[in-house]
This record gives structure tokens, C-alpha cells and sequence, in this order.
């Protein structure tokens, strides 16, 4: 069955103004686990943490705004750092005083972010194949959808990059029905807009806009170094590979580590038993 709404029950929230949909399942007296997705992924990349862990936990999957099924902001661009006020706000909303965060790509930085911001709040943490700091070990193919014109055909005009990551992303290969749900959300050129932004907003260079707010994160992660940390990385990953992997721990030293060599960027899609074991081994320490 392809992706219909009634599948993942999500409830829409106001932020800013703007319609953010939010998967929202579990008792909300139980733990809660913030799940965090990157790009060009969207909530519907958590739906086995969703389907196992709900009877344990509270899971909380946003969309981010521009993503999935929250609404498309064809004429706003959106940095980073503004994502990570459209959380606080939504946990505000949901009045969420403690919680755990389960981030990948992309969430990962939003999701370091707002746990330095909020680290009374934050019990636990899971970063799954992405970056915090490492902006300048990305590889070319990221360096040149950042920023330029055939960048933003690759990224928005075509569904080129969603495509890529199907290829590249799973060792063990996604079936039809999981890439035409992946593609869902993001079917025409307003729809793909905040896909380029995600990518332009990587600041490769000092004048960038959101370089600052790399410099910042860096002084700010020691504030979770002593918080419960698990790393869950596919060394396939031609993204965020071994090297950045390596870096990232370099940032939590007493950080639990699983990596799989025979997975890759969707590391969750390529390992999603071995993974969800160790998650729920970890979260119930």
C-alpha cells in the first residue's frame, strides 16, 4: 500500500503561523523520544521506531516546515538555526519537559543544537549517520549541490537528489512501495523547495550565513558530553562517511558505538532489526 495519512496518524500544530505535521503516539506519561529526520527523508524514515517502540515510549516525529506533510513554504527559506525554534516551540506546545532524541543527517545538528539549549531537559541521545561540525569533510557531490545553479536543479528542479539517495542511501536496496512513500511529499518543484535550502544552507565557506552558527555549536556540544550518548552509523555512506563518523566521536569520547559495514546512509532501512535492539537496549539502561 502506498503512503496514505491515516497510516502514521499525524496531527498538524501551528508554528509561526505555519502547519507543522507531527506523528504524536504513545502514552504521554511514558518516556519521550524526539525523532528527528534530515534530508530528503521526512518522519516517514522512523516508522519501524514508531510501530516497535510505541507501547514503551511517547514518539514524537516531526515534520520539519518545508518537509513531509508539514506545509510547503515555496516563497520562505529556512536555516538551521530556525529549525530549531520551530522545535522548542512545538515541545512547548506539547508541554514536553524531559526527552530523549533519536537524530539523523540533518536532524542531527538541528537536534545537537537544541539539546545544548535545553540540556536539563534532554535524558539521552542517538545520532544516526550525520554531521554536527564536519561541514568541510563533506564530499564534492554535496559541495556542489550547495549553493549553485545546478545544485538547485539536482535538489528542486528534479528529484535527481531524492533519486540519488534511494541508489546510494541503502545497502540492501529499498522496494517500490518504501521510495514511492519517500517520494510522497515531494512531488513538484514548490514542494522540493526546502530540499535545496537544506543543502544551500551548509556554510562551506566563512560569509556564509549559518557559518557562525557551526562556530557556536562547536563551543556549545561539550555541554552533552557527559549526557548517555549512542552513535548508529552505515560505513557505506558516501555522505557521512567513516572519517566524519571518527570525528563525531572525537566530540563524545564515552559515546556507545555501532557501526555496520554493510550499511549505508539509511542506516535504519539497512539495519532496522540490529538497530532497533541496541535502541531500545540503550533508551532502557
Amino acid at each position: 500500500m502506498i503512503y496514505s495519512e491515516s497510516q502514521i496518524q499525524g496531527k498538524f500544530f501551528d508554528v509561526d503561523g505555519m502547519s507543522m505535521h507531527v506523528v504524536d503516539v504513545g502514552e504521554k506519561t511514558a518516556p519521550t523520544l524526539l525523532c528527528l529526520h534530515g534530508n530528503p527523508t521526512w518522519s516517514y524514515y522512523y516508522r519501524n521506531v514508531i510501530n516497535n517502540l510505541k507501547k514503551e515510549y511517547r514518539i514524537i516525529c516531526p515534520d520539519h516546515i518545508g518537509m513531509g506533510l508539514s506545509e510547503k513554504m515555496p516563497h520562505k527559506t529556512f536555516r538551521a538555526i530556525d529549525r530549531v525554534q520551530h522545535l522548542k516551540k512545538l515541545l512547548e506546545q506539547l508541554e514536553i519537559k524531559k526527552f530523549s532524541l533519536l537524530m539523523h543527517d540533518w536532524g542531527g545538528p538541528i537536534g545537537a543544537r537544541l539539546a545544548t539549549e535545553l540540556q536539563d531537559r534532554v535524558e539521552k541521545l542517538i545520532f544516526c549517520n550525520t554531521t554536527l561540525t564536519e561541514v568541510r569533510s563533506l564530499p564534492s557531490f554535496i559541495r556542489f549541490a550547495s549553493g549553485t545553479l545546478l545544485g538547485k536543479f539536482f535538489t528542486q528542479i528534479t528529484s535527481g537528489f531524492l533519486r540519488t539517495m534511494f541508489i546510494f542511501g541503502s545497502k540492501k536496496g529499498l522496494s517500490k512501495e518504501v521510495i514511492l512513500n519517500y517520494l510522497f511529499p515531494y512531488k513538484t518543484f514548490n514542494d522540493r523547495k526546502a530540499i535545496y535550502d537544506f543543502v544551500a544552507d551548509i556554510p562551506l565557506t566563512s560569509s556564509h550565513a549559518s557559518f557562525n552558527d557551526v562556530e557556536n555549536l562547536k563551543k556549545l556540544l561539550p555541554r552533552l558530553a557527559q549526557k548517555p550518548i549512542l552513535l548508529l552509523w552505515g560505513l557505506l555512506d558516501p555522505c557521512f562517511h567513516k572519517g566524519i563518523l571518527q570525528n563525531v566521536e572525537k566530540h563524545f569520547p564515552k559515546a556507545d558505538v555501532l557501526a555496520f559495514h554493510d550499511a549505508s546512509h539509511l542506516v535504519l532501512e539497512d539495519k532496522a532489526e540490529e538497530c532497533l535492539v541496541k535502541i531500545q537496549e540503550f533508551l532502557g539502561k
